[in-house]
């Protein structure tokens, strides 16, 4: 019934999603669960509260605690409501939800005050009745007090009688939980509904465009006070604020308990919200789901009707940063979403087990999905997450470490670097198009569609744009697009085409043959990566990369090395598992990430090797491909395979029939066929 759902991103929480999550949290505490009084100094805070699922869950996870140790329920209620449950919205009716939901755990026990505040939200006077602006809950990123409203607009929730002070009160390092499923609403998507809404992440409640500027610009000063690391940007969304939010509010010791979009894991614009987990927190737990149901991305979150897959992150804040070395990360992967809260807690359970490496995760004589430490370690990432299959995950996560781990096969070594380390990615392509917001050019040209691709040959700036899967299905493409110089932009477009230096640190490709697939639907696209016949500007969907190979080798030949590399099984999985995988059937990177693909090392291998594998590629390159999905029964890539793998790369023979079960594996991960008919 909320009219700005689409701007405020009110997704609440399932039940059993908020069972398993207050479990996990409540579970990292260590406090005395038989005293009253201990469990009474308790702080839990949803700063985002909705309609209380995840205090309610909570409390509830607290009290049983209290039951199992002999304790009366009824005599912790009244502190628990009054001290302890913390919650803040921005919609009263939200609020008047969560504190009912917590008054209804105990009908029959009164109590005299609640911590449940209506966040202000838009244009409102302070306690002099002066005019400003006000963010909800982040307006406490920087204070511990702030002005509240209640349902009516004046005071907060009281017994009769008594005197109220309209005031939220959540002091810095006082919690012990922060628990939330933030919004996630970003300021910069201007996609579709949002498309002519300047802030879409102010837009709700009728904050007209000059409201959502300067609420925008009330945020910004938040960020700009934070000491230290911080979690927020601007494409990552809200939710990102939230997180610095609760990070300044959560004790030493204390738990961060979050759900949160997938890309927090592996998108570009999280990175500062992964660097900042990393290293204040221990005792990371990240849980996805790998639903393999027909809606795909819907079974894949743990919130109501996103649309979007979700992950759930728990963590303990340490007392000082923690060291690369110190650093646990356990992923675990479940095979469907909890049905019930009676599930959510028992998976939650199970969860909670030790594991050595790679397990199954065993809920009774039920498997719930698999469980595992980091592989690498050092470094919060998310490849495994939304992984159905313990030997994908094996052969993924150890190829980056050059080492091949097929099913019922002994390890052989492949030498395997990161992309980035083989040569130069192309320039982002708002650089080559894009316009600044107050309508100037970012970019020198104007990007147009050839009508017939075979005319290529005729532009003056040819250009690998976007996709059109019936004209990729051979590492061979025709570039699709020509770029029309921007009047006086004639030097800038030289350097687009011949590339530049990056800040005196990397060079940005210009121009090549070889074009790398950001956005890859691997459940229609064959290609991870392609050749164009001749240089063009590499696009939006297809970003340029140029190989620098060592002492001036053949940089054609290693061109079509790695195109063939890329397109290889190992190459798609590679590319799948460094990949942001939010939506069902994609594998998306940005051209800032890309440099992250697991590639074959060219400098390790020989030169003959490198002329051969360029041999494969004039053999195949006009080979049509099924999409990589298909790729269990693809001959042409199965041929590919034996090709690079046997021919060129001198491995034995007897790999080709686990590399056929990896395939099968790989396949029928759910991020990677899409609940599409084409799934094994």
């Amino acid at each position: 019934m909320i009219g700005d759902r689409k701007f405020l991103a009110t997704f609440y929480t399932r039940p059993a999603s908020a069972a398993l999550l207050a479990e996990l949290a409540v579970d990292r505490l260590e406090v005395d669960w038989s005293d009253p009084e201990a469990i009474a100094r308790l702080r839990v805070a949803d700063m985002a509260c909705g309609t209380g699922a995840l205090l309610t869950a909570v409390y509830r996870r607290i009290v049983e605690r209290y039951r199992v140790e002999g304790g009366n329920d009824a005599d912790i209620h009244r502190p628990l409501i009054e001290e302890v449950m913390i919650g803040c919205d921005i919609m009263a009716a939200a609020v008047h939800l969560t504190a009912a939901r917590l008054s209804g755990e105990r009908p029959d026990i009164d109590y005299t005050s609640t911590k449940t505040w209506v966040m202000p939200y838009g244009k409102a006077a302070d306690a002099e009745g002066v005019t400003g602006y006000r963010i909800g809950a982040l307006d406490l990123l920087h204070s511990n007090k702030r002005l509240a409203l209640w349902g009516d607009g004046t005071i907060e929730a009281a017994a009769q009688g008594e005197d109220a002070l309209a005031v939220a009160d959540i002091p810095a390092e006082s919690l012990d939980i922060a628990i939330m499923n933030p919004p996630f609403t970003r300021p910069t998507n201007h996609e579709a509904a949002h498309a002519d809404v300047p802030n879409p992440a102010f837009a709700g409640l009728g904050n007209d465009p000059n409201d959502q500027k300067a609420m925008s610009d009330v945020l910004a000063g938040n960020i700009g006070l934070i000491n230290g690391q911080k979690a927020s940007h601007g494409n990552a969304g809200i939710a990102s604020n939230f997180i610095d939010l609760a990070h300044s509010k959560i004790k030493p010791g204390g738990v961060l308990a979050l759900i949160v979009p997938a890309s927090l894991v592996s998108g570009a614009a999280w990175k500062a919200a992964r660097k900042l987990l990393s290293a204040h927190y221990r005792d990371i737990n990240v849980i996805s789901i790998s639903d393999h149901g027909e809606e795909a991305s819907e079974g894949r979150a743990f919130s109501a009707d996103t649309g979007m897959a979700e992950v759930i992150v728990v963590a303990v804040k340490q007392v000082r940063p923690v060291s690369s070395a110190e650093l646990d990360i356990k992923y675990t992967m479940l095979s469907e979403r909890p049905d019930t809260p009676v599930t959510g807690i028992e998976v939650a359970h199970a969860i909670k087990a030790d594991v050595e490496n790679v397990e199954m995760l065993m809920v009774g004589s039920h498997r719930a999905g698999i469980s595992a430490f980091s592989l690498l370690g050092g470094e919060m990432r998310g490849q495994p997450i939304g992984v159905a299959s313990a030997g994908v995950m094996i052969v993924a996560s150890e190829l980056k470490a050059s080492q091949l781990i097929l099913p019922r096969h002994r390890a052989v070594k492949v030498p395997i670097v990161p992309l980035g380390q083989l040569g130069d990615r192309g320039p982002v392509h708002r650089d080559i198009s894009g316009r600044t917001p107050e309508g100037s050019s970012r970019g020198p040209f104007d990007v147009q569609k050839l009508s017939d691709r075979a005319t290529f040959e005729l532009s003056s700036w040819p250009v690998l744009w976007s996709h059109d899967h019936r004209a990729e299905t051979t590492m061979r493409v025709l570039p699709c697009s020509e770029g029309i110089e921007r009047p006086g932009m004639r030097e800038f477009a030289i350097v687009v085409w011949e590339g530049r230096p990056d800040r005196g640190q990397h060079s940005i490709a210009g121009a090549t043959r070889l074009h790398i697939n950001a956005d890859f639907r691997v459940n229609s696209q064959p290609m991870a990566a392609c050749m164009t016949p001749v240089p063009a500007i590499g696009g939006r969907a297809w970003p340029s990369f140029r190989p620098t190979p060592d002492g001036g080798g053949d940089i054609e030949a290693w061109e079509k090395a790695l195109c063939v590399w890329l397109n290889s099984t190992l190459g798609l999985i590679g590319r799948w598992w460094v990949s942001n995988r939010q939506q069902k059937g994609r594998a998306n990177l940005t051209v800032t990430t890309m440099g992250s693909i697991p590639a074959l090392d060219l400098r390790a291998v020989s030169a003959e090797q490198v002329q051969a594998l360029a041999a494969v590629f004039d053999n195949f390159e006009n080979k049509p491909m099924l999409p990589a999905n298909e790729a269990y029964r693809d001959e042409v890539r199965r041929e590919l395979d034996e090709r690079v793998l046997c021919g060129v790369l001198g491995l034995p023979d007897s790999i080709l029939d686990p590399l056929t079960t990896l395939r099968l594996q790989w396949c029928s991960e759910p991020s990677v066929h899409g609940s599409k008919r084409t799934r094994p």
